[in-house]
Order: C-alpha cells, then structure tokens, then sequence
C-alpha cells in the first residue's frame, strides 16, 4: 500500500556549530508564542462549555463535535502547510495561517448558531496548525543540531501552559468579562502574533549557506504493518489525551460528578497542563536513557489506569494527582512519534511523522465527538449529564487505549533503541 503524499524535496540542512545568538532567542520566543496560542485556542471550550451549552442550546453531541473540528482542520491541513513551508519559508506561511486563525476568533465571539461555531473552529485549527511544524522547520536553520531536540522539548513544554491560561485565568476572565470577549482578546494577540514573525523572523539566518539538496521524489511511502500498530496506539494517547484535556475533562464532567463550578473545574485543568508540560520534559530525557520503546509502554499503560480512575469516578481528592498524571502519561505519544521515524530512511521521516501524528491529531477530532455521542446518549437535559455516561465514555477509551497498547508490544519488544 502507498500513500501519495509526496514531498517534492527534502533539505539536508547542515547547521552552523555556533548558535546564532540573540536572532535565534527571537525566532524560538516568537515562535513558541504562537504556538503557546495554538494550545490555548484548542484548550478554551473546557471551561466555556457550560456558557454555550446554555446561550446556544447545545446538546453534548453538538458540543464535542463542533469542539472537535478544530482537529479535523488541524489534520487535513498538515501536508499542505508542509508543501507550503518547503516552498515559501516560515515568514511566508505563519503570518498567513495566523491570519487565518484571527478570523477564526472573531467569528466565534460573533456566533450566534452551532453551524458559525463549527465554521469558526475550523479556521482556528487551520490557522494554527502549522505552529508546531512552523517551530520545527526554523529551529533547523536557527540552531545547530546538538540543540535541536532541547529546543523543541523547550518549546512543547512552553506551549503547553497555553492550556494553563485556558483554565483558571480563562474561568476567571469569561466570568468579569464574558466568553465572547476573551475571543477578540484572542484576536488581537493573534494579530500581534502574526505581525512581529513577518517583521522580525527570517526564514533562514543571513550567513545561512544553501544545504545539500537531496531529491526524495522517486520515493514511495510504504505502509507496514508496525507502523500501523503505531499510528493506532497514537490514535487513543494523543487522542485521549487532547480530547479530555480541551473539552471533557473541564466543567462538564466536573460539574456533573463532582459538584465543581467553572473555576474548580479550571484548577484541576491546571494542574493537568502542568502534568503535561512535566511529561515533555520527561519523556525524551528518560527515553534516551531506558529506551524509546521501554518508556512509551509505561508510560500508556499509565495512561491507561488513569483512564480507567476516571471511569471509576474515584473521590474527589484522588482526581488532583490523577488529573497531573493523565497530563504526564499522555505525552507518550511523542516516543511513538519517534518511534515510528526509526522504522525508515532519512528520506521518508517528514511523511513518517506526519503519517503517524494525524492519526494523534484525527484521534482528538474523533473521540472528543464520540464522548458527546455517549455522555448525550444518558442524558435527558443536556444542562445536567448523567454520570454513568462518563464512566461509559472513560471506559471505552481504556478499552480502545489497552486494545491498540497490545497490538503495539509486539512492535515495542523488537525495538533496540
């Protein structure tokens, strides 16, 4: 089987053995802004859940499917903002995209139907989805390759408390001033965003000399088997995890188990955007040392058992840790992501990545839409979910999790690395 998405060249880029100093410290703070806005925007609807639920009449499907096409933009425009990169450089894509993105904000704040809000998380997830890719492609050019995997670890665990702004100081803010503002706020710092990477951030640093380019076009993207088995257990932790992070484990759940308004609900999603930031930094410096693999099983296994607490409704005091656990163990899914890269040539690593991460990506449009099918489907009033449909929804995502972790071991024992 093979997949006919091809990259026309792929750069061999031979760093300087020198940083570029304070340009460089501009491209990774501007950068990891706009990514730290990538995380935020998606994060937002687990705790303004309950304020469009009510001014707009939102059964819980309604909810977790316009939520989820956020993802579903995010996905389908992963390989052409690649193409894109190749050709234009990050100045002439993410001013764009972000651009988009802003758009995307201001129709949500106007909306007054599930079908603008469903239009309005599209343009976000397609404004932002080049953030991360964005990050990637510069910091090859900006940095040399001994500081390459600490930067882009830097930058995730960044990004991350974007997630932490949309939990607490969000609740917060959508209280004094209203979930619609927060939107033109959103906004205009996306504008900002956009503006200072056109002003300040280059594609390439001005003493960059041209790389080797290597023709990958007469390649063929092979499908096997044990990438497939990869790509099905990202599809559950990257899937799981985003899910639950930026729509259901905020207000909605909270509030229905547990009693908590929007601003407990906002605590504990703080604290699981630390776990996750914690777990970025972790899961490369462990993996390096105890092995990708080794690291990825424990770490989703992990993962898993969380899952299943959450089926379980444990007491309240548990779901503290337990909510910096499940930010911790789901991040697994970059060892997966690296995982699946040393199944290839060098050639092949851009198709691998992508490949595997919109399973992740495609995994969060799908299960955040599932959940709402399962909560909604107990549920008479959509203001007030039964909390058996929870434990029905957690429970097929340990299912689907442990089921897909198995098929994986398999792939896990034959790797050395």
């Amino acid at each position: 089987m093979v997949l006919d998405c091809r990259l026309a060249l792929e750069c061999r880029v031979q760093p300087s053995t020198k940083p570029y100093h304070s340009s460089s410290t501009i491209v990774f703070w501007l950068l990891t802004f706009a990514y730290f806005l990538s995380y935020f925007f998606r994060s937002t609807n687990a705790v303004i859940a309950p304020d469009l639920t009510r001014e707009l009449k939102l059964s819980p499907g309604d909810l977790g499917l316009m939520t989820s096409l956020f993802y579903f933009a995010f996905a389908a425009g992963q390989i052409p903002i690649g193409l894109a990169l190749d050709r234009f450089g990050t100045r002439g894509v993410q001013p764009v995209l972000l651009g988009i993105a802003v758009l995307g904000s201001l129709l949500f704040s106007a909306s007054h139907s599930f079908w603008l809000l469903a239009a309005a998380r599209m343009l976000l997830g397609l404004g932002l989805a080049g953030s991360l890719m964005v990050a990637f492609k510069s910091f090859g050019f900006w940095f040399p390759a001994a500081q390459n995997a600490t930067v882009t670890g830097a930058l995730m665990a960044l990004g991350t408390f974007g997630a932490l702004f949309a939990a607490s100081p969000l609740a917060w803010l959508s209280s004094v001033s209203g979930w619609r503002s927060v939107f033109v706020y959103g906004a205009g710092l996306t504008a900002f965003s956009a503006v200072l990477i056109a002003v300040f951030v280059r594609n390439t640093p001005r003493d960059w000399k041209s790389p080797t380019v290597t023709s990958t076009s007469d390649q063929k993207f092979k499908l096997d088997s044990n990438l497939v088995r990869i790509s099905l257990v990202n599809f559950f932790t990257a899937g799981g995890l985003l899910s639950v992070q930026t729509l259901w484990g905020g207000e909605r759940f909270l509030s229905s188990v547990y009693g908590l308004d929007k601003n407990g609900a906002g605590v504990l999603l703080t604290i699981m955007g630390l776990g996750t930031a914690a777990g970025y930094l972790l899961n490369g410096w462990l993996g390096d040392r105890l092995g990708i693999a080794r690291v990825a099983v424990f770490g989703i296994s992990g993962f898993c058992c969380c899952q299943l607490l959450f089926a379980l409704q444990v007491p309240l005091r548990w779901m503290y840790p337990l909510y910096f656990l499940y930010g911790a163990f789901g991040t697994s899914n970059l060892l997966l992501l690296s995982h699946a890269k040393s199944l290839y040539p060098l050639g092949l690593t851009g198709r691998v990545t992508t490949f595997t991460n919109m399973f992740g990506i495609g995994g969060t449009f799908v299960l955040q839409w599932l959940i709402g099918i399962i909560v909604g489907g107990f549920s008479i009033n959509p203001l007030t979910l039964e909390p058996f449909g929870f434990t029905t929804a957690f429970g097929v995502l340990a299912l689907g999790t442990t089921i897909t972790l198995l098929l994986y071991l398999p792939v896990a024992r034959a790797f050395k690395t």
